[in-house]
């Protein structure tokens, strides 16, 4: 799996401000491609899987190729996950300053547990609540102002 610095590497300048201007970096000349790669990198904040939902299907190809991963498909979701691999799953743990990061899913129960005690069937843990979807909405709409 490619690493979020090379994944980095292989796009374009203008990809990269795009990118850049989302979270709000700062760099001392924004027409270096090296420095917007090296800032884009070390921030925490920067997750490579929303960076990559900015380019086009076709793009996204091109990079699979680059990276000689498996290019096929329509969705644009599964190519974005080949490149950002499991290396950036890990980073979703860090807090986002947009507050649009949902959290971790709870693991799934096995087949064969047992029923609840008190006999009432319980949603699955990857089920959002009233509550959970609520928030969710609003932080959507404060990104959105």
């Amino acid at each position: 799996m490619p690493t979020k610095r090379a994944v980095l590497a292989e796009l374009t300048r203008r990809e990269l401000r795009t990118g850049f201007d989302f979270y709000e970096l700062q760099v001392p000349d924004r027409r270096v491609k090296a420095q917007l790669v090296d800032a884009l990198a070390r921030s925490r904040k920067t997750r490579v899987e929303e960076v990559l939902q900015a380019l086009s299907r076709d793009r996204l190809k091109a990079l699979c190729r680059v990276f000689e991963l498996d290019d096929s498909g329509r969705k644009k979701a599964d190519l974005v996950a080949r490149l950002a691999g499991p290396a950036t799953a890990s980073s979703t743990a860090a807090p986002r300053s947009h507050g649009s990061a949902s959290p971790p899913a709870a693991p799934r129960p096995e087949a064969n547990t047992p029923d609840p005690p008190d006999g009432i069937p319980h949603p699955p843990a990857d089920v959002l609540s009233v509550a959970q979807l609520e928030q969710s909405l609003w932080s959507a709409a404060d990104i959105l102002r």
